[in-house]
């Protein structure tokens, strides 16, 4: 396992002798989705319709403040990085990422957020990677087994899902944000043997895992798509409601994600099929500390 000390993030973790993180590219904080068909109109003024691009929340600047190491014990070792993300016009968000490191692979990241300038309501907050395409299994303890949000959950009850992250995208005649996971409570992706890396929340998150990013989403028809070999798994803290902007009002308040400081916590760990069934191994404490 590596570390950038210029950006704070993972670059590279290594469970056995196979890379699960891809292309050096760790989990960092995020707070865009690509515009839905209904996030067009949020606050009923089509005039205002690109107001997460012109934050540029798509595109936020990340820079470390500081990086401290500290060893907790021979077997435990804890990072503590600030990082300022920046979009346009001075806002962004102050990100407060600790990561406990144990002897046994697992991954501990407590993350805590402070939005700062005039933000508009935002799209998710959450963290984004990319993991290595071998690992094309999706299972997930959540909502399911079709793609839902907060305000479109009702059908989808909670449950243990076995799908892969091809059949996690939907082909909206427009692409769009698709194929998020309400309250999970952990999601494994793994390669044919069973074996992968498993993200277990403290809480609740909401779960994507696809074979594009989100900007790849601004192709015009789902035809003009190519899959990438690599997954982007999202591990969120909360999306925005839909509402129905589309054709009717926006999202109710009760959903909206307004710009507000907040916590949330999961860790990654590796999985192998002879630690005994997942849904058993994702219940287990992470190591005393």
């Amino acid at each position: 396992m590596s570390f950038n000390r210029k950006s704070g993030a993972i670059t590279s973790l290594i469970y056995g002798d196979r890379e699960i993180i891809a292309d050096g590219k760790g989990p960092v904080f995020n707070a865009f989705r690509q515009y839905t068909d209904n996030d067009r109109n949020p606050l009923g003024d089509w005039e205002n319709h690109d107001f997460w691009y012109k934050a540029g929340l798509h595109r936020l600047k990340r820079e470390l403040k500081d990086f401290k190491v500290n060893k907790i014990s021979p077997q435990v070792v804890r990072l503590v990085a600030n990082i300022t993300c920046t979009g346009n016009n001075n806002v962004g968000f102050e990100h407060y990422c600790t990561y406990t490191i144990f002897g046994n692979g697992c991954i501990n990241l407590d993350n805590r957020f402070e939005p700062f300038g005039e933000l508009p309501i935002l799209p998710k907050i959450g963290m984004v990677m990319t993991v290595d395409g071998t690992y094309e299994n999706f299972i997930w303890y959540g909502r399911g087994p079709h793609e839902n949000y907060p305000d479109r959950k009702v059908s989808a009850d909670v449950g243990i899902y076995r799908s892969t992250v091809c059949g996690q995208y939907v082909p909206y005649v427009r692409p769009q944000d698709n194929g998020n996971k309400e309250d999970v409570r952990w999601a494994a992706l793994t390669d044919e043997s069973g074996a992968g890396l498993l993200a277990v929340a403290e809480d609740v998150l909401s779960v994507t895992a696809l074979h594009f990013t989100a900007l790849d989403l601004t192709a015009t028809h789902t035809h003009q798509l190519t899959p990438r070999r690599d997954i982007t798994l999202c591990l969120d803290y909360r999306q925005n409601g839909l509402g129905n902007s589309s054709c009717g009002p926006p999202v109710l308040e009760k959903y909206a994600l307004r710009p507000e400081p907040g916590r949330f916590s999961f860790s990654i760990r590796p999985y192998i099929p002879k630690m005994g069934k997942i849904e058993i191994v994702a219940r287990r404490s992470l190591p005393s500390r």
